[in-house]
């Protein structure tokens, strides 16, 4: 019974999404405009999480499934965020090579 209670609901704005339509408030969001820049490079991070999880785990004694919750989401956070600020930052180098060679 609860299962329906949650899962339809996310169904429905899962179809919702990929019929296509739009809301205005959403697309002039700044919060929603990041988070979906950041999509992509979050999933990335999720390579890189694992080993890092790995690796503090079997240097700690952490036995606690909340903390090792904690600290996957975390650091799959902190490097979502390093990966989108070294691609904005080589796209804007990109950017300012090719404009030189069009000048050129």
């Amino acid at each position: 019974m609860l299962y329906n209670w949650i899962c339809l609901p996310c169904f429905s704005v899962i179809v919702l999404g990929l019929s296509g339509l739009e809301f205005k408030r959403n697309k002039e969001s700044k919060v929603v405009n990041h988070l979906c820049a950041i999509s992509y490079v979050f999933f990335l991070a999720q390579l890189f999480s694992k080993d890092v999880c790995k690796f503090v785990l079997q240097h700690t004694n952490i036995s606690s499934n909340v903390v090792k919750n904690i600290m996957g989401w975390s650091s799959c956070i902190v490097i979502a965020i390093v990966l989108r600020f070294l691609e904005v930052y080589i796209n804007n180098r990109v950017h300012i090579i090719t404009e030189k060679d069009n000048v050129l």
